[in-house]
C-alpha cells in the first residue's frame, strides 16, 4: 500500500463511523418502528416561547395556530420576544393574542441570547407556573391537535420531546425541496431510528418541548454558539437528559428560497459546527468509552464537521488519480464515476424521504420528483461551505420570511406552490 491507500483507509474507516447512523437509523426506522403509547390525559400547563426578528409577515399566522390549538387555551401562554427589531412585529403579535417583550441588545446577537433573555422575563414574572416550554420560529405553523399530541406524549419533569419537521414551500424550487427533504430525513428517519436503539433523539432548531425542570436546573437557556440548538442537544447527552420524539406532531416551517440566502445560512451552521467541535469534542469523546458508549459516539458524530474529513479525501482521490491517470480521458472517467455513486446514494435516500411523506409534503407530484434530482447537489454544497467556513469570520444573521400563509390555507390548499 502506498500512501495514499493509507490515507484513504483512515479517512474512509473515520468517515464511514461518523456517517454509519446515516445508513443504519434509517434502516432501524422502516424495520422496526416502534409504536408510541401516549402517557395519559393529564393537561399540563405550557409557555410557548418565540424569538422574532423583523417578522411582520408571519408571526401573526403563528400566533394564530397556537391560539386554534384544541389544548386548553388556559394551559397555553403565548410569548414573543421582538428582538432588536425595526418593524411592526411586536404590535402584529400584540394584536393577534401574544404577550410580548422587546429586547434591544446590538452586542449579544443571536437566538442563544434572546431565548435566555425571554425565558428568564416569563420567569420573572411566572415563576414556576410552567410544566415546560415550547420553542418556535416565527414562521412556524401548527395544526390546531399539535399541543395535545405533543402533551400526550410528553413525560414531565427532566425530559424533550421533538416533532416532525415539514415545510410550507416544498414546491418553490430546488433550494427549498433539498431544505425541505433534509429536514424530514432528519427529524423523521434519523431521529425514529435513534429512538428505536434507545439513543437520544436530536433537536432542530425549533418545533420542540422542554421540560421545567431541564431549564431550570440549567440556569436558563446557556447555549450561545451559532448552532444553539445543536450545543442545546449535545449538552443534553451529557447529562443525562432523554431527548424522545412525538412522531405524530408535525409543523411546518418555511425554507429559504434564495441561493445566497441558503449558502449564508449554511455558513453560519457549518461555523456553529466548528465551534461545537472545539468546545465539546473532547469532552464527548472521553465519554464513548463510559457505561454508555453508543450514546456518546452518536452525539460525537454529530459534533465532528465530517464535511471537512469528506473534502480531505476528496482532494487526496483527485491528487492521485492525477498522479496514476495516463490520460485526461482516463482522469476525467475515474473523477466521473466517482460523482456518480455519489449522486445515486445521496439522491436514493432523498427519494425514499420523499415517498415516506409523499401525501404530507405541500407540492405536486411532479415538483416532488423533479425537484428531488437537486437534492444531491443541496447536499454536496456543504462541501465548498465546510472550506469556507474554517477561514471565514461568521456571524449570525436573521433570515427574512415572507410566506404569509395560515395553516388554514396550508391544510386546504397542500399540492399550491407558497412562492408569493
Amino acid at each position: 500500500m502506498d500512501i495514499f491507500d493509507i490515507l484513504k483507509l483512515i479517512l474512509s474507516c473515520v468517515i464511514g463511523i461518523l456517517l454509519f447512523g446515516n445508513v443504519v437509523y434509517p434502516t432501524v426506522a422502516l424495520l422496526f418502528r416502534k409504536k408510541y403509547y401516549p402517557c395519559g390525559k393529564l393537561r399540563r400547563k405550557y409557555a410557548v416561547m418565540i424569538c422574532a426578528r423583523n417578522e411582520e409577515n408571519v408571526i401573526g399566522n403563528l400566533v394564530d395556530s397556537l391560539k386554534f390549538q384544541d389544548y386548553p387555551a388556559e394551559l397555553l401562554d403565548i410569548y414573543v420576544l421582538a428582538d432588536n427589531c425595526d418593524d411592526f412585529t411586536a404590535q402584529v403579535a400584540a394584536s393577534h393574542g401574544a404577550e410580548v417583550f422587546i429586547r434591544n441588545d446590538k452586542t449579544r446577537v443571536g437566538k442563544g441570547f434572546a431565548l435566555n433573555y425571554l425565558y428568564a422575563k416569563i420567569i420573572l414574572k411566572k415563576g414556576n407556573e410552567y410544566d415546560g416550554f415550547f420553542i418556535f420560529d416565527a414562521d412556524n405553523l401548527l395544526p390546531a391537535d399539535y399541543v395535545s399530541k405533543m402533551n400526550a406524549s410528553f413525560k414531565g419533569g427532566n425530559s424533550v420531546l421533538t416533532g416532525i419537521r415539514n415545510s410550507k414551500n416544498f414546491g418553490d424550487n430546488w433550494i427549498t425541496a433539498g431544505y425541505s427533504i433534509g429536514w424530514l430525513f432528519q427529524t423523521g428517519l434519523l431521529n425514529e431510528g435513534r429512538k428505536v436503539l434507545g439513543i437520544p433523539c436530536f433537536v432542530n432548531g425549533t418545533g420542540f418541548l422542554i421540560g421545567a425542570d431541564v431549564l431550570r436546573q440549567s440556569g436558563g437557556w446557556n447555549w450561545f454558539t451559532l448552532t444553539e440548538d445543536c450545543e442545546f442537544t449535545v449538552n443534553c447527552a451529557l447529562n443525562g437528559v432523554e431527548i424522545g420524539i412525538c412522531h405524530d406532531a408535525e409543523f411546518y416551517d418555511e425554507q429559504p428560497s434564495s441561493f445566497i440566502v441558503s449558502w449564508k445560512q449554511r455558513l453560519r451552521w457549518t461555523k456553529g459546527k466548528y465551534q461545537m467541535f472545539k468546545k465539546y469534542g473532547f469532552s464527548v469523546f472521553k465519554k464513548i468509552f463510559s457505561n454508555r458508549p453508543h450514546i456518546f459516539l452518536d452525539a460525537f458524530c454529530n459534533v465532528v464537521p465530517s464535511s471537512l474529513l469528506i473534502l480531505l479525501s476528496a482532494v487526496i482521490s483527485v491528487i492521485e488519480l492525477v498522479i496514476i491517470s495516463p490520460s485526461l480521458i482516463a482522469f476525467a472517467s475515474s473523477v466521473g464515476m466517482i460523482l456518480i455513486k455519489s449522486y445515486v446514494s445521496m439522491l436514493f435516500l432523498g427519494f425514499l424521504t420523499v415517498a415516506l411523506w409523499w401525501r404530507k409534503i405541500r407540492a405536486t407530484s411532479l415538483q416532488k420528483i423533479l425537484l428531488t434530482l437537486f437534492y444531491p447537489i443541496h447536499l454536496a454544497l456543504y462541501i465548498p461551505i465546510t472550506f469556507v467556513a474554517a477561514f471565514k469570520r461568521v456571524e449570525w444573521t436573521p433570515i427574512k420570511h415572507d410566506v404569509s400563509i395560515s395553516i388554514k390555507e396550508l391544510s386546504e390548499n397542500k399540492k399550491t406552490p407558497t412562492n408569493v
